[in-house]
């Protein structure tokens, strides 16, 4: 019995030590990180909330600054995080940072998860710190499209051995190259695991080789001599859409045969890339429809359709020649139908008098004085396409799916944005100026934004600071919720230099509350930025954006609906001090030329 009663004692004492530690520990730590967190190797732990975003967003701005840094052999890749047109207006993040989400992530550790798991939380990082990366949104395509961009001049093309027809009697066979090339998705994961942790280090590339999967010597009398066999046939290639046929001869398609390897057996096909083109400069343009909405316009407060709507569909070339290639050459088969994806028009209305349009409820303005001769003609297209399109209730509002292709087709012009140590056209300059002027509108209107991210670096034509909305397809988007019980149509219009947007529909009686932006934590730019170009001549200076402060701003907004709910949102906005940036001229460098012999395939021991 005495030793049970000392037992016990011992327990109770000790739990309750354990009690009062784990007591004293949550109110030391209530608005406090716990000892033993670090974020991208910086100890937050002890610290508070505002402290941390601070410190982290400091060292953020920094590493954005100054980039990734990339080297092979003797030449050298600066390449920033943030991809910018030469009038910065056109700007997009390759690395995001989700700051939001990482510090929630942090605080839940030892504070949100109950208090025994929280107790232990702080016990275990107090005797094991752990570091934890930063979350990002990494645009993987983007960023390997930026590097090829400006690595592949030093990379060489293999391709496999191919026949060479001159005749059906006569079929030389071309020999298998050997080919140089970067192996990008480990350059860009690397480049992701660095970014997590804000490491600065350079990146070191080496080229690898592509091995051809069909070899000269894979190629032999029998595979020429079905070629030849095929060949004699003559045989027309028939493709059938609808009423349409569209026959193929075999003085179209001779120069794109090739052969495969299909697990070890060498066939005849199609080279794709090349079928491809053909399809789509003599097929495509008789199959391709645009999808169109029906759109609206509005004139002294009257509703009245200028666009009727009319469904689409597009040619599939990848699956009509994959299609084709699986029993082209090895059956009788000679007559394939098209592959042809629909696509339904969202909008079609047959009574407009169902639409339930009755007056303006919200509106949102901005201007682009100064703009490009380019950029205004963007801002007009941009208006054109979103202009008179319904937003249903219920319906969640993309303004890039309502963009759409955003290419010389569809009448858009280029801006010059910096990729690396490149300045390459793009389209889609002035387009943020429908997405400031979108989400200004909704802001008005009361509606719920779904999605929306400011500008890297303040913009003139988006002032004051805060109340801006930055786009690129496809992301970032705008989007925001119809969560009215009626239709909304946009009207858009520009006047002079500024560009309004109407959001026409019917009032339910929510009252819409926003303040002024608050800008703070002005921040200056740093040094010149330089980039080295071949777009202008060796020695040539030119100095493309002026410096630009950096800045934090904020602005509150809240609905309040008719039954009394209330929904209040803080809009938060950072934006990066942008030093002058300037262009000087290189020459071309020179590349070495020298690669493997085309035609021996190394021996890996």
């Amino acid at each position: 019995m005495k030793w049970l009663l000392i037992i016990i004692t011992t327990s109770l004492i000790l739990i309750t030590l354990l009690l009062a530690l784990g007591f004293a520990l949550h109110k030391y730590y209530g608005n406090k990180y716990i000892h033993g967190l670090s974020v991208a190797h910086q100890k937050i732990g002890g610290l508070q909330k505002d402290s941390v975003n601070k410190i982290i967003q400091e060292r953020i701005d920094n590493y954005k600054q100054k980039g990734l840094d990339y080297s092979f052999n003797s030449h050298t890749l600066h390449l920033d995080t943030t991809i910018s047109s030469v009038e910065l207006e056109m700007s997009y993040d390759l690395v995001h940072y989700q700051l939001e989400e990482t510090f929630a992530a942090l605080w839940q550790i030892g504070h949100e998860r109950g208090y025994l798991n929280n107790f232990w939380q702080q016990i275990k990082h107090l005797i094991r710190p752990t570091n934890y990366p930063l979350l990002t949104e990494f645009d993987q395509d983007k960023f390997i499209s930026v590097l090829q961009s400006n690595l592949e001049q030093y990379e060489t093309v293999g391709h496999n051995a191919r026949p060479e027809i001159i005749s059906v009697d006569e079929i030389n066979v071309l020999p298998h190259e050997l080919g140089m090339a970067f192996d990008y998705l480990k350059i860009a994961r690397l480049s992701q695991d660095q970014s997590h942790q804000l490491n600065p280090d350079t990146i070191n590339l080496q080229l690898h080789l592509n091995f051809p999967t069909v070899l000269d010597t894979d190629i032999n009398t029998d595979q020429i001599n079905d070629l030849k066999d095929f060949l004699n046939q003559e045989k027309i290639l028939s493709l059938q859409y609808d009423q349409e046929n569209f026959n193929i001869l075999p003085t179209d398609y001779q120069e794109w045969l090739i052969f495969i390897n299909e697990q070890g057996s060498i066939n005849l096909a199609f080279n794709s890339e090349l079928m491809s083109q053909y399809l789509e400069t003599n097929i495509a343009p008789s199959i391709n429809i645009e999808t169109r909405d029906a759109k609206f316009d509005i004139t002294n407060g009257r509703v009245s359709e200028f666009q009727g709507s009319q469904d689409g569909q597009k040619l599939n070339t990848t699956d009509t020649i994959n299609n084709i290639n699986l029993t082209f050459f090895i059956e009788e088969a000679s007559e394939y139908d098209l592959v042809v994806n629909e696509k339904k028009a969202k909008i079609a209305v047959s009574d407009i008098n169902e639409l339930g349009i009755r007056e303006i409820i919200g509106m949102g303005r901005s201007n682009f004085v100064g703009s490009s001769t380019n950029r205004v003609h963007n801002i007009r297209t941009g208006a054109a396409a979103i202009n008179g399109l319904i937003i249903k209730p219920g319906e969640t509002f993309s303004l890039i799916t309502a963009l759409g292709e955003i290419d010389a087709a569809h009448n858009y012009l280029p801006e010059l944005v910096i990729k690396g140590n490149e300045t390459i056209p793009e389209y889609g300059g002035g387009l943020c100026q429908i997405g400031t002027t979108t989400f200004r509108a909704a802001i008005d209107s009361g509606l719920p934004i779904i999605e929306r991210r400011n500008h890297s670096y303040r913009v003139a034509y988006y002032e004051p600071a805060g109340f801006d909305a930055t786009i690129y397809n496809p992301k970032p988007d705008l989007r925001f919720k119809n969560d009215t019980n009626n239709n909304i149509i946009i009207q858009a219009r520009l006047e002079g230099t500024e560009l309004i947007f109407e959001y026409w529909g019917t009032k339910d009686g929510r009252n819409v509350y926003y303040t002024a932006p608050t800008i703070y934590n002005i921040t200056s730019p740093g040094p010149t930025k330089w980039i080295e170009t071949t777009k202008l001549e060796p020695g040539q200076e030119k100095c493309t954006e002026r410096a630009h402060n950096g800045a934090d701003a904020e602005f509150d907004y809240a609905v309040t609906y008719p039954d009394g709910t209330k929904e209040e949102t803080t809009f938060t906005s950072h934006y990066v001090a942008w030093p002058e940036v300037c262009l000087r001229g290189i020459e071309e460098p020179i590349i070495d030329e020298s690669s493997p012999d085309p035609t021996e395939v190394p021996t890996i021991e």
